[in-house]
């Protein structure tokens, strides 16, 4: 893992695939017990990648970290690093083209039904105009849309439940 945070190593190898994040998506399948510290390194590497390199590339090695964070989340990690998410984009820890690059990933590998956690957690994403509306279109037929649409449907038939007991 040191080999990783070498202030060169980004600049030596390619950004889209060296082996390690190969070996990280594997872990991440095959040890569920692992996943913590899988993420915690994506986060180091999320963290660490302004490392002289220029900002197009910085931007394309977060984006691949944000992509194995993807992967994690679908490997059934999916609250913690949904909740890493959330703080990032309430703290602007980094660039919103990010956040809803994650978000689209995310929505495009899930469907229905989600659980209330996650439901909540996203809707709290989403519900931020500078990531939501970039992601929509006019018609409301992409998969932003039908969230949105399933999260306000579901909490208002949670009020209707708990105003019948």
């Amino acid at each position: 893992c040191a080999t990783l945070f070498r202030s060169d190593f980004f600049q030596i190898y390619p950004i889209h695939g060296p082996i390690y994040f190969v070996l990280l998506d594997e872990i991440s399948e095959k040890h569920c017990l692992l996943h913590p510290d899988v993420f915690e390194l994506l986060i180091e590497l999320l963290g660490a990648t302004n490392q002289g390199i220029e900002m197009y590339h910085e931007l394309e090695l977060q984006q691949t970290v944000l992509d194995h964070m993807v992967h994690l989340f679908v490997c059934g990690y999916s609250i913690e690093v949904m909740s890493y998410i959330l703080d990032c984009s309430e703290k602007g820890c980094f660039d919103q083209s990010l956040i809803r690059h994650f978000v689209s990933e995310v929505l495009n590998v899930i469907s229905q039904p989600y659980s209330a956690e996650l439901t909540g957690l996203l809707y709290a994403i989403l519900s931020k105009q500078e990531i939501r509306e970039p992601l929509q279109n006019a018609e409301g037929t992409d998969v932003v849309s039908e969230f949105m649409a399933h999260a306000v449907l579901k909490s208002k038939k949670k009020k209707k439940s708990f105003l019948n007991t």
